[in-house]
């Protein structure tokens, strides 16, 4: 159980935390890792899976400077764990639908990274007019409203 008495590192662990989490095999190895979003800086916090559970090497991994304004409240982020590339990471996938394209408000936009046995690379952001995306962005697309499934081939 997280933040149980005697697990060095995550004593207490929710109460630095809101909004989403996502759980899946980011590092590789086969097992489930946490992912959060961490309250006072906004970082994205990875808690790398044991064969004991939840381990407590956590390392975290600062969120692109996006969307315009900075990152507000990550309650209203989509956020989950995909294996978009049908490799062994999975990949971190944060939808931000009230994101500014340009000039364009509330287009929307998606943060994706692949997992690495570390945590995560360095993110890209797509938005309806990123290369390969259909459509172009409009005001109130809210692109990146949700995020889930999986890709059809390699991402």
């Amino acid at each position: 159980r997280l933040g149980a008495p005697g697990r060095p590192g995550l004593d207490g662990l929710w109460t630095a935390f809101m909004g989403p989490a996502a759980a899946g095999d980011l590092t590789g190895d086969g097992r489930p890792d946490l992912a959060m979003i961490r309250s006072r800086d906004r970082a994205v916090v990875i808690a790398a899976g044991t064969s004991a559970g939840i381990g407590s090497d956590i390392v975290a991994w600062s969120l692109p400077a996006w969307p315009p304004g900075g990152w507000q409240s990550p309650n209203t982020y989509p956020f989950n764990v995909l294996p978009l590339s049908g490799g062994s990471h999975q990949w971190l996938v944060i939808g931000q639908e009230t994101a500014e394209i340009g000039s364009i408000g509330y287009a929307g936009a998606v943060i994706v990274a692949r997992g690495t046995q570390a945590g995560v690379a360095e993110a890209t952001v797509l938005h309806q007019d990123s290369p390969g995306i259909k459509g172009h962005a409009e005001f109130a697309d809210s692109f990146g409203t949700s995020v889930g499934g999986t890709a059809p081939g390699p991402v």
